[in-house]
């Protein structure tokens, strides 16, 4: 997306929940889930593993008060870009 997070496609939206979903970052309900995101994250080397957790720490409660897992998606992944775009790695 490269920071153009306006005007995108409901299957966009969509896509982003899809890819949430497959790295195990969203619970069946679309929100983040915490645990099973910052075990994937520990995975990861230094220094995106430290700037992800953070941006998990920032991000974890995006969307809670929506119902729709793609605009839950959509806001979980803008929190992440802008919390520090250069370790953003969400397609």
């Amino acid at each position: 997306l490269n920071g153009k997070w306006d005007n995108l496609s409901s299957a966009s939206l969509c896509y982003l929940h899809c890819c949430l979903k497959m790295i195990k970052m969203v619970t069946g309900d679309g929100h983040v889930d915490y645990d099973s995101t910052l075990k994937q994250i520990n995975n990861l080397p230094e220094p995106k593993r430290h700037l992800l957790a953070e941006g998990l720490d920032n991000c974890k409660d995006e969307g809670k008060s929506l119902t729709d897992k793609c605009e839950i998606a959509y806001k979980i992944c803008k929190c992440f870009y802008y919390n520090n775009p250069e370790a953003y790695i969400i397609p």
